[in-house]
Parts: C-alpha cells; sequence; structure tokens
C-alpha cells in the first residue's frame, strides 16, 4: 500500500508525476523567438485515493496537520519521491465511501538552497586587529597661529618682503623713465611740427612792406 509519511492510504488510484521547465522567450527584430534559458521547475506528484477503517478519522487530522504545518514528507507508491510537501489536500465524504473519505493531493518537491562560504580577501577589522586604526592611537597636533615662525621660515619670510619692495622700487624707476621718454618724444615732434607750418607758410618769403 501507499504510504505517506505515517499515514497508510486504504487504496491510491491514480499517480500522475508532473515534470516541467521554465524557458526564457525573447523576441527578435526579425520576428522570431530565441530561447536562451531553460530552468527545471520542482517535481509535481498529484494523487487520488480512498482511506477507509477504523482508523480514517486519525488519519485524516494527521493528513491536514501535514498540510498545516508544511512538514517535509516521503512518499512512497507506485513513484517514490523525498523531501515532499502538501501544497493542495481536497477530500470528498459521500455514502459510496464507508466510514472514509476519498481525497486528491498535489505534492510538491522542495529545493534546499544552502549558502556559499566565499573567502574574503580585504582584511577584516574585527577579525584582524592589527588592520584596522587604532582608536587609542592620538592624531599629531595642528600648527599653532600664534607660535612663532621658525629661523628658516622667518628668513624666507624676509627674503620674500625684501624682493617686493625691491618690485616696487623697480616699477616706481621704470615708470619715471618711461615719462621721461614720452614727454622728449612728443617735444620733437612739437619742435618739427612748427618748422613745417614755418616753410608752408606763403606770407613768410613776402617783404615786410607786403605783408
Amino acid at each position: 500500500m501507499a504510504r505517506l509519511g505515517d499515514v497508510e492510504f486504504s487504496a491510491v488510484t491514480e499517480e500522475s508525476p508532473q515534470r516541467d521547465s521554465s524557458i526564457t522567450d525573447k523576441p527578435i527584430e526579425e520576428g522570431g523567438v530565441v530561447a536562451d534559458h531553460v530552468e527545471p521547475n520542482p517535481y509535481v506528484l498529484n494523487i487520488t485515493g480512498e482511506v477507509t477503517g477504523d482508523g480514517a478519522g486519525s488519519k485524516f487530522a494527521q493528513l491536514q496537520e501535514y498540510w498545516r504545518k508544511g512538514k517535509r514528507l516521503r512518499y512512497a507508491g507506485r513513484n517514490v519521491a523525498s523531501n515532499m510537501v502538501i501544497e493542495s489536500f481536497n477530500s470528498d465524504h459521500t455514502v459510496q465511501v464507508a466510514n472514509g473519505f476519498r481525497f486528491s493531493m498535489t505534492l510538491k518537491r522542495l529545493e534546499i538552497v544552502r549558502p556559499a562560504v566565499v573567502e574574503i580577501v580585504a582584511p577584516d577589522p574585527i577579525r584582524d586587529p592589527e588592520a584596522a586604526p587604532d582608536p587609542e592611537e592620538e592624531p599629531s597636533p595642528a600648527p599653532d597661529p600664534e607660535e612663532e615662525p621658525s629661523p628658516a621660515g622667518a628668513q624666507a619670510t624676509s627674503s620674500q618682503t625684501k624682493e617686493e619692495e625691491d618690485g616696487g622700487k623697480k616699477s616706481k624707476q621704470d615708470k619715471e623713465a618711461d615719462e621721461e621718454q614720452r614727454g622728449s618724444m612728443l617735444s620733437e615732434i612739437a619742435g618739427r611740427g612748427s618748422e613745417m607750418l614755418g616753410r608752408s607758410d606763403p606770407d613768410s618769403k613776402l617783404p615786410p612792406h607786403v605783408r
């Protein structure tokens, strides 16, 4: 006789295993469809049978308990399957079955996934305290703005100040030289202009009594 867990059935009239897969379909531009991935679905077993006799009531209660708690079970009949849970459980209580019931049940296999352990290359501060920064280590002190500069720093500052002063003096001297050169050029241009005007005046060649 067929058995599910600790429950033995009086008769199992039909067993229908179901094996199917999910296939990923992707349409392409030319109107076709490409299937590039196949994933098997969990194994399913549909059974139909009867339970009769004096222990039918207790067996019915036990099957309901299996379904409610989702307990993993082993089924043994024409087909044998382990790690199965009751996905659906339907029963018929008619006059044709005295002191019992007819049932239809769907069993589905659970796929147990175990986590994989991966080694971490980076140091773990919890397991490797030397890789983590020491919280008790004092940070380097910040420079005090009121602290007097070192002789080297003071010398560099004085040299920089001297260069700036020399640069200011040179620029002033350059400006004065440019102004002198500009004044001489203007004087020369004015003299040439006067000379040219004197040459172009027609009255300058006439005697004084004609003027």
